[in-house]
């Protein structure tokens, strides 16, 4: 990947991300993920970042994000829910993931908007275990969002690489 000139700081909503991943020992070559980023908080330094599904020895073209979708994680403990997060942009990324354009791309199970506050998908699975808790202190509220989103440092094609290895039964 060529040097890109430093970024203004956050990036903007509809930015599609390339990350390239180095070679590692579940992978001998470089190979390259691909995130999204679906929506910014303009007064803070958070970006909400959606990791799409895409692990690949060639980084993918601004026509490529058009057809991706995004990462469903059922590796581990997760549970069906789409691969995002809500982070501060890392200028320490700026090595290894670059901004090969902007688009305006939705996805049927993606539905995002603030709840209290915070940001969480309306449209994804529910999540049970906050349910119950809810329901054991009375304030469930079958309205409320489906699944609230993480808060935290986004590692690039990271849930990509440990997806691939548990649909390849490396766990």
């Amino acid at each position: 990947m060529k040097k890109r000139p430093a970024l203004k700081p956050g990036y903007a909503k509809g930015d599609c991300l390339v990350a390239r991943l180095p070679a590692n020992e579940s992978s001998a070559k470089e190979l390259f993920g691909a995130a999204y980023v679906i929506d910014v908080e303009p007064e803070s330094a958070n970006v909400v970042i959606v990791d799409l599904d895409y692990l690949s020895p060639t980084p993918p073209t601004l026509e490529d994000f058009a057809r991706l979708h995004p990462l469903v994680l059922t590796h581990h403990q997760w549970e069906g829910d789409v691969a995002i997060t809500v982070t501060t942009r890392d200028p320490a990324l700026d090595e290894v993931v670059e901004i090969t354009g902007n688009l305006d791309l939705q996805w049927p199970g993606i539905e995002l908007r603030r709840d209290r506050g915070i940001w969480a998908n309306w449209k994804g699975p529910r999540d049970v275990d906050l349910d119950e808790v809810n329901k054991e202190a009375g304030t469930f509220d079958p309205d409320s969002p489906a699944r609230y989103l993480r808060y935290g440092d986004w590692a690039p094609g990271l849930q990509a690489t440990l997806q691939a290895e548990w649909n390849a039964g490396k766990h």
